[in-house]
């Protein structure tokens, strides 16, 4: 896979959905699949990861379907998520772990929302493959 070539691929798809000046950045890092850093004047970051767990066992083509479906769910982030909203309320909280288990809450429930919505921002081949990791990460969660 040419990193480089998919980041500017990968940016001109989100941008297209989300009507951001979207820049992806794809990493070795094997601890994250993807996240997405509030926009800002009309500017924003998503990160993918091409060594995360979660690709273990699948081909390199597999691969770049699966990092399809992970920009999909980011960019319905950007799409969907208020994220002044969830700033504003995790600010009040004085301890880190608190904010961090507050945004972890706040995106577990966002996801399955984001995720059911999809069909409104996108389809074809990235629908096809947001629903793909979808099936992959339930199939290979432990019960």
């Amino acid at each position: 896979m040419n990193i480089r070539a998919t980041e500017r691929h990968f940016s001109f798809l989100a941008s297209c959905v989300t009507g951001y000046d979207v820049k992806v950045s794809i990493i070795d890092d094997r601890s994250v699949v993807g996240f997405t850093q509030m926009p800002t004047h009309n500017r924003a970051y998503i990160t993918l990861s091409y060594t995360t767990t979660l690709y273990k066992g699948l081909t390199e083509a597999q691969k770049l379907v699966f990092m399809l479906g992970v920009l999909a769910h980011e960019a319905l982030h950007l799409c969907y998520t208020a994220f002044d909203a969830i700033n504003r309320k995790a600010i009040v909280l004085s301890r880190q772990a608190d904010k961090d288990a507050f945004h972890e809450i706040a995106n577990v429930v966002e996801d399955p929302a984001i995720e059911y919505a999809a069909s409104r921002k996108i389809g074809g081949k990235m629908l096809k493959a947001l629903s793909a990791i979808i099936k992959h990460t339930w199939d290979t969660s432990p019960d």
